[in-house]
């Protein structure tokens, strides 16, 4: 569907942009960006540089448009009053921007003006959501100008033992299964797991996988190597050399014979396990087994 209506009647009559939809006038893809556009200025305003709104309820001025742009799961919810405990933690500039009755609104976390001020307008690039007290380094963080970011923290299965030095059984069970006792195993292939097969699965569920090795190290032609692989004989040899000389345990995935995550990273928690070979990495840089872990594979 190609419209006829223009982004000039559109920023002119904001208010109609729901119904053109129902009657398929228009589509969402048709419907123009205001912020940060200085001819725009009309579709929440009675006029240009003027401070006056075409509606004392904001809300409904965002929702002219974004009752439709912004049909997805992750709308918060608005107008709505705020809890005491919140209140106390949320910066003065957002409590400030409450509505009657401690409602949080869609202008509590978008400071709407920064994007009408022309001389504010190189906020674009930094902030281009304006929200309020941004730039912001992640994604979350003004979340947590309001909300307890302890409430919303991930499990880390790797914290393994508690302040007294007890061992937090619920924490492996993130990993492990309890098909098997864990204190009883004497290697990876008498562990149970929560993944019936590819152990990577359970690593990257938290940790994205990028090509290994990772970061800015690049390889002058050709491809990155695929680690999450069965290694070849040579390199296998070669691994089981490395485990008696280090005296280090490179364990691959028990369900297909891969390298997986566990085999260069140690995931466990310093003294965790009993064994000095299979404790060595623990909580080192990067959870290595071994620093120049590369060499324990490869020649170099």
């Amino acid at each position: 569907m190609v419209s006829a209506i223009t982004d000039k009647e559109i920023f002119a009559h904001p208010e109609k942009v729901n119904r053109w939809l129902s009657e398929r006038q228009l589509s969402v893809q048709q419907i123009p960006n205001p912020h940060w556009h200085n001819d725009a200025c009309q579709a929440c305003h009675t006029k240009k540089n003027s401070a006056s709104l075409r509606n004392n309820n904001t809300e409904q001025l965002c929702l002219n448009c974004h009752q439709a742009v912004s049909r997805h799961g992750f709308n918060h919810s608005s107008d709505k009053p705020t809890s005491d405990a919140m209140l106390k933690r949320m910066p003065a500039n957002f409590r400030n921007a409450l509505k009657t009755g401690n409602k949080a609104t869609c202008t509590t976390c978008h400071e709407l003006a920064i994007q009408c001020l022309p001389k504010q307008r190189k906020e674009k690039r930094r902030n281009p959501m304006f929200l309020r007290g941004g730039p912001y380094r992640y994604r979350s963080d003004p979340c947590y100008q309001c909300h307890d970011a302890k409430a919303y923290a991930r499990i880390n299965p790797h914290d393994q033992i508690d302040e007294a030095g007890n061992v937090r059984k619920s924490t492996c069970r993130l990993c492990h299964s309890d098909k098997n006792d864990l204190d009883k195993a004497r290697n990876i292939s008498e562990v149970g797991f929560n993944v019936e097969k590819d152990l990577k699965n359970m690593c990257t569920g938290c940790h994205p996988w990028i090509p290994h090795p990772g970061g800015t190290f690049m390889f002058t032609g050709g491809e990155r190597p695929e680690h999450l692989a069965k290694p070849s004989k040579w390199v296998l040899q070669r691994m089981q050399e490395s485990e008696k000389k280090l005296d280090i345990i490179l364990p691959l995935d028990p369900t297909n014979g891969e390298v997986f995550c566990g085999t260069c990273h140690n995931p466990h928690e310093r003294n965790l396990l009993s064994s000095p070979v299979a404790n060595k990495g623990a909580d080192s840089k990067k959870r290595l087994r071994l620093q120049e872990i590369c060499t324990a594979c490869h020649e170099k």
